[in-house]
């Protein structure tokens, strides 16, 4: 499977809707742990460095990806949900939002080309 790209140059809208994938198990799952696409949603809450909507994740799918459901891009990151033993069910669900690290991002491509750590700019915290 090819790498999604990450979505660093764009703020997640109100009504964009998000796909959530996750590695998690919710207890009344019948199947092993795996990579599951969860029932997402449309984007109903932006903050400074999240945003929010109902999808149903389960324990463990933090980390994972949320996507563009139009693009495929990843938008955020899984961050937390309120949960119950299903997986069907949409809980209040909240998202890193990955636009709002693109300093932290760029920082890392630096490093990976090999800039050493003392030459980096700091980053501004807001």
């Amino acid at each position: 499977m090819a790498t999604r790209p990450p979505q660093l140059d764009k703020v997640p809208t109100i009504g964009l809707t998000v796909e959530p994938v996750g590695f998690g198990r919710c207890v009344h799952t019948s199947n092993m742990i795996r990579r599951a696409a969860r029932k997402g949603g449309s984007v109903d809450l932006v903050g400074h460095t999240r945003f929010q909507t109902m999808a149903s994740i389960c324990p463990g799918d933090s980390g994972g990806p949320a996507l563009d459901a139009k693009t495929g891009e990843i938008m955020g990151v899984i961050s937390a949900s309120v949960m119950d033993a299903s997986e069907n069910t949409l809980g209040r669900s909240e998202f890193t939002r990955l636009d709002a690290w693109r300093q932290l991002f760029a920082h890392a491509q630096m490093v990976s080309e090999g800039m050493s750590l003392s030459e980096l700019p700091p980053i501004e915290c807001k």
